[in-house]
């Protein structure tokens, strides 16, 4: 059975010297560009005689993630999959980028659709329209996934550590009932939309916001976190 390289635009957590070679998934993810002008939607150039194609992926690094085709691939000109698929392969490294060799077709699949708040207390899963409370976001941070992905989050300003005027951001925190039990904080957020702050005055304890951020975990402090420049949608 492959074992999970990474999933969406988590980074990996695998290691060349003991990693290297194995059979392996990298789930929720999408084709983005290959490395040849001749190869706009294929695998690789069946015509392109010895050779190969790399086709670089939406959500990782290209200079660490490819997909690895040979152009003698029986599927070299089969059209790559649009939309989120699962890729199982063999994830091989030349120098500091993991190459994945997939076999077969058989090797794509439609992604599927995985829930990352699954069996974690609290509620929400993330959208606007069902934004998570903070008993959810700080379960979630806590697992220290490394999620690049933005959520929306519900809660009470319970405490306010700066206002940078100068920087434009803020420093503060969120609770489920405005207390300072079970807070997250909120790392150099941003104002409305996204705009920088301008006045202290702007925000205060006791104010229900929704903040559009990621979740990350501050492992100098072990300090689960909204990552900076979250902005806030609305307050009042």
């Amino acid at each position: 059975e492959p074992t999970e390289f990474a999933s969406g635009t988590n980074a990996t957590t695998w290691d060349l010297d003991t990693d290297g070679g194995k059979l392996g998934i990298i789930r929720n993810v999408s084709f983005k560009s290959s490395n040849s002008s001749k190869v706009t939607d294929t695998f690789a150039d069946a015509n392109g005689g010895a050779g190969s194609v790399s086709w670089t992926l939406n959500e990782q690094d290209g200079r660490k993630v490819i997909v690895y085709n040979s152009n003698f691939a029986k599927f070299a000109n089969s059209k790559v999959p649009t939309g989120k698929v699962d890729i199982v392969g063999i994830f091989k490294r030349f120098n500091n980028q993991w190459e994945i060799v997939i076999r077969s077709l058989d090797d794509i699949k439609v992604a599927e659709k995985v829930d990352p708040f699954k069996g974690l207390p609290g509620k929400g899963d993330g959208t606007q329209a069902n934004p998570l409370d903070i008993t959810r976001a700080l379960a979630y941070a806590k697992l220290n996934k490394k999620d690049a992905n933005t959520y929306y989050i519900k809660g009470i300003i319970s405490q306010i550590d700066e206002v940078s005027t100068q920087y434009g951001n803020a420093r503060y925190y969120l609770s489920n009932d405005g207390t300072t039990t079970d807070q997250l904080q909120v790392f150099r957020g941003l104002y409305l939309n996204g705009d920088k702050f301008t006045d202290p005055s702007q925000i205060s304890v006791g104010k229900k916001v929704l903040i559009l951020g990621t979740l990350d975990f501050y492992e100098a402090t072990s300090n689960p976190q909204v990552g900076r420049n979250s902005k806030i949608i609305s307050i009042n």
